[in-house]
């Protein structure tokens, strides 16, 4: 029989490799959003830089020095290369995957490792059952779902911040200084993906000075100096001009330009506070939701581990609390605080294990056989995780636009003015729609969304001849209505935030001659729109009886 220690190892391999293999093979399924076209050529830029440097027969520094700076240049993304890199990289060797795949393959091994370290860290401060439920959870949470499908920075980043928590919590228990390196190392790793990592500093160090007071300050500076030093290495762009470049990428992030969030029928450029709050609550399944409230119960009692438990509940609250204060920027739903969900799960697994406990112990009173017992908490997992599993499989690939039974799944969002879906991803769908019309022009709104229809161009999905029209940022009222009145489809998607005047109009009295529902349904074409559409098109007619001439 094998030791307890390799069969757990053993399990989170399995888990983890399951868990990358459900998100590889739906992969082709999600359409680009509006970050990725802009991560994939900076990625292919450092690989062409990378490649021109090896082919040199001999390096002079002074090229090298204005290449290097020319080809990792910031300002296309201001964000570090560590996606850009990695997606550009298994692009090249993966290229006889199918359309995106290849490129987004970090996702989904990502995602597998995170199912699986979560379950190989919670065995021992929660139990195996409180893992298991955990993990299955995480599986189960649609939004964080669909983010392990794209080449961008936020399931990275949220990976990365649950992994070093965990190497933390092992480096503050451990006299092994590779514990305290490798947590070091995954903080690099984490500001190598987004600036934002720094946030799990925010809660990691406040809770070793409370729990490991004798070693805090020694954790403390090996996380920081090797992180800094990782982030540095890391990123070529910092080697030229250091203090400027640090400066100038800061100084991007703090003054960042607005983005606009839809909620509660109103259209902000900085939510009320309680954005957050109310996203987290209306977005994650409601069970999971309810056991990790009884989680936090769980994490302040007094428990043997019970500093890796707060350790959790930290993880949980901090992030939602960060975006939560004044002039910190937050839209696109659940993507700025998206850390905080991997931790929600093994709250609710903390909160179901305590919740097992006392079924177990209620059934053994009355004589119940540990098999009996052990199925009756197999069912009740698997009721709980019920929900989730099938408003996974209910918005496929739409998870995006995932509201829980709070507001009535995606119909109570429209009612209750939420937005509806965000990103870009739907434009995928109206592809085939437009290859079969007999139609010329498209006009699509907001103007950024045209790039997502040449890039499928580009790939050989869109006919060539379908030309994409848009209104100019700095055009008028009138002359957006008279181009829009021109085309002979008006395509859309249903992010409320970047409506214009033309998309409230034919969204609120418009009938779409086509359309995608959040649950990949069909829109009743000529008639009112009811349902929770992700994308929609109306055609030159109705598009004139709605816009009047201007």
């Amino acid at each position: 029989m094998l030791p307890e220690d390799l069969r757990d190892r053993r399990l989170a391999w399995l888990i983890g490799i399951m868990a990358a293999a459900l998100v590889g093979v739906t992969l082709p399924q999600y359409g680009i959003t509006y970050d990725e076209p802009l991560y994939l050529q900076q990625g292919q830029r450092y690989v062409t830089w990378a490649l021109d440097q090896l082919a040199k027969p001999a390096w002079h520094w002074g090229p090298f020095v204005r290449e290097l700076a020319d080809a990792w240049e910031a300002a296309p993304t201001w964000h570090p290369p560590l996606v850009s890199l990695s997606s550009a990289i298994t692009g090249k060797l993966f290229a006889f995957l199918p359309g995106l795949v290849a490129f987004r393959l970090l996702g989904a091994v990502l995602y597998g490792l995170l199912a699986g370290v979560m379950f190989y860290f919670l065995r021992v401060p929660i139990g195996r059952t409180g893992a298991a439920f955990a993990v299955a959870a995480l599986l189960t949470l649609p939004r964080l779902f669909a983010h392990a499908h794209f080449s961008a920075l936020d399931l990275p980043l949220t990976v990365f911040a649950f992994l070093l928590a965990a190497q933390f919590a092992s480096a503050a228990h451990s006299d092994e200084p590779g514990t305290r390196y490798a947590a070091g190392a995954l903080l690099g790793l984490g500001l190598l993906t987004k600036l934002s990592a720094a946030i799990t500093g925010l809660f990691l160090v406040p809770w070793a000075l409370v729990f490991y007071r004798n070693r805090a300050v020694g954790l403390t500076i090996s996380l920081v100096g090797i992180g800094l030093l990782v982030f540095f290495l890391g990123w070529p762009w910092l080697w030229v001009q250091p203090f400027g470049n640090l400066k100038a990428y800061l100084g991007f992030h703090i003054g960042h330009f607005p983005v606009a969030a839809y909620y509660l029928g109103e259209t902000f450029e900085k939510p009320p506070w309680h954005y957050a709050l109310v996203t987290t609550a209306v977005t994650t399944p409601l069970p999971i939701l309810g056991l990790a409230v009884v989680g936090i119960v769980a994490a302040l009692r007094w428990h043997p581990y019970r500093a890796h438990r707060v350790l959790l509940l930290f993880g949980a609250l901090v992030p939602i609390a960060v975006v939560s204060l004044p002039h910190f920027p937050v839209y696109n739903g659940e993507r700025l605080f998206l850390p905080a969900f991997p931790f929600i799960a093994c709250l609710a697994g903390m909160g179901f294990q305590w919740f097992g406990d006392g079924v177990r112990a209620g059934l053994e009173a009355h004589g119940a056989s540990e098999r009996w017992t052990r199925q009756v908490l197999a069912m009740l997992a698997l009721l709980l995780v019920l929900p989730g599993a099938y408003g996974l499989l209910a918005t496929h690939p739409y998870q995006l636009g995932y509201y829980n039974l709070a507001v009535r799944r995606p119909f109570g969002a429209r009612e209750r003015e939420l937005e509806t879906i965000y990103w870009g991803q739907a434009y995928l769908e109206a592809v085939p729609y437009l290859n079969e019309q007999p139609l010329h022009e498209v006009f699509v709104t907001p103007p950024g969304a045209a790039s997502l229809l040449e890039f499928y161009r580009q790939m050989g999905l869109l006919r060539r001849g379908v030309r994409v029209t848009y209104a100019s940022p700095d055009a008028s009222a009138a002359q957006s209505i008279a181009r829009a009145r021109a085309a002979d489809v008006v395509l859309f998607q249903a992010m409320q935030s970047e409506f214009d005047d033309i998309a409230w109009a034919l969204y609120r009295e418009g009938r779409p001659a086509w359309g995608v529902s959040v649950t990949g349904d069909p829109i009743t074409p000529g008639a009112p729109l009811t349902q929770p559409a992700v994308i929609l098109a109306y055609d030159a007619r109705e598009v004139r009886r709605v816009l009047p001439p201007p």
